[in-house]
């Protein structure tokens, strides 16, 4: 599960890259959801992102959590990469990503 939010995070690092965090998180939502999300949903995840990219700002720490499974990133900013790693993993755990009700 880990591997699969990794594999995704680094497809969605690699056009937005790390300055602009907006377009990454809506591409990220609507590829999980198949929707936009609201301007509530995207400050929150915002939030988010960037309360993991403080959490991983210490790279051991980051290189420790990307070394799960066998993808290998092409993104050079493993702090910045475990970030949005966890923010798609958030996504995949989102009821509107399981099942449309």
């Amino acid at each position: 599960f880990v591997e699969a939010a990794r594999a995704t995070a680094d497809a969605l690092v690699q056009p937005h890259g790390t300055k602009n965090p907006g377009p990454l998180i809506e591409d990220a939502f609507r590829t999980l959801t198949s929707r936009k999300p609201t301007q509530q949903e995207s400050n929150i995840l915002l939030l988010l992102l960037e309360e993991q990219k403080s959490h991983f700002q210490e790279r051991k720490q980051a290189e420790k959590f990307l070394k799960v499974g066998y993808y290998k990133s092409q993104s050079k900013d493993l702090s910045y990469l475990a970030a949005v790693t966890n923010l798609v993993s958030t996504l995949m755990n989102f009821d509107g990503t399981i099942s449309k009700r």
